[in-house]
């Protein structure tokens, strides 16, 4: 009987993934950094189930190893995998049907530069929690929101901060309780930006076969594949100093760090180039490479500055010798 029960007992569950979400107890968690992979078993790396964004609302069952098994809501279905446990930060136990009134919190991003946390409401400050961050919203009362938050890794504490510093994520089936009610999104839900276009120009000189200076404008459309790299298509134009030239191709952008609202980037580029003038043309590769860093205005908007970058072109149909040339880039950026 043993033998069929456990049988029984394994099929129910192979059948029936999710039916323990409603009896079974677990902890209020949300993704901490901007994305965290879901995988199918505590060990293995690859092959991941699910990409989360920071913010994203988890509800942790257990630990095995470095890992929580974690259940989650995406595309209107209930999901369940394992995700690193530095990955997600964990809030209170939560007794599943045991109270109608469980206090749950919301989960939201620091939006501010630095937000500070209080110990009360306009009381003395603790410390400052970075913007981008992830928080746990528990309560509100006017103007301000009280939070917990993860300032060291596995230490949890609580405060207060003003709510212009912190925006909540919106759809999240968690809501905190409150002595002036129900708190609410006001703000969509916090997304990575993945699409981008880039506005640029800057001026070109030929160091080694032409000893011209030119003026070069150009667009480029951008995917964000990860917070920390971006792929781009550029097309730009090139004038003056007797010839133009048109270059298209491919940009891959590695962002190297963060220090406040700047952010420090490496750019390596692969394009085709038609160079026409004085009675000539050909066609080119070239490659490009430079370093430089991002002013965010606001979350859809920037400005970058490559002080120095260099474009060598080794290949060109008319047999010329390759050639090198120095720009300094300035760009615009609009993402969403």
């Amino acid at each position: 009987m043993k033998i069929v029960a456990m049988g029984l007992l394994a099929s129910a569950l192979f059948l029936f993934p999710n039916a323990g979400w409603a009896d079974d107890s677990y902890r209020q968690g949300t993704v901490k950094p901007s994305f965290a992979m879901v995988y199918s078993d505590p060990d293995s790396s690859y092959f991941p189930l699910a990409t989360l964004y920071r913010g994203h609302e988890v509800r942790v069952f257990k630990r095995q190893g470095k890992r929580f098994f974690v259940q989650y809501r995406m595309e209107g279905e209930t999901r369940e995998g394992w995700i690193d446990r530095e990955a997600v930060l964990v809030g209170k136990l939560v007794q599943s049907q045991a109270s109608k009134k469980e206090k749950r919190v919301y989960p939201g991003v620091v939006t501010a530069p630095k937000a500070v946390v209080y110990n009360r409401p306009g009381g003395k400050p603790m410390f400052s929690y970075p913007k981008g961050e992830s928080v746990q919203i528990l309560t509100q009362s006017k103007g301000w929101y009280r939070v917990r938050v993860e300032p060291k890794p596995g230490q949890e504490t609580e405060g207060w901060v003003q709510k212009s510093d912190v925006r909540l994520n919106q759809g999240s089936s968690s809501t905190a309780s409150s002595g002036e009610g129900e708190i609410s999104a006001e703000s969509p839900d916090f997304a990575p930006r993945i699409r981008g276009v880039r506005f640029f120009g800057t001026p070109v000189f030929d160091l080694y076969r032409f000893g011209t200076t030119q003026m070069k404008f150009g667009i480029a459309y951008d995917h964000n594949l990860s917070p920390a790299l971006t792929v781009g298509v550029p097309v730009s134009f090139s004038l003056r100093g007797g010839f133009n030239a048109l270059q298209a191709g491919l940009d891959v952008i590695l962002r190297l760090g963060t220090w406040k609202k700047f952010s420090f980037f490496e750019r390596t580029g692969l394009y085709f180039e038609r160079f026409w003038g004085n009675g000539t043309s050909f066609m080119a590769l070239t490659g490009d490479v430079g370093l430089g860093a991002s002013w965010e205005i606001n979350p859809s908007v920037s400005l970058a500055l490559e002080p120095l970058s260099l474009e060598v072109t080794p290949l060109a149909t008319e047999g010329l010798p390759w050639f090198m040339r120095f720009q300094t880039l300035l760009t615009a950026r609009i993402q969403w």
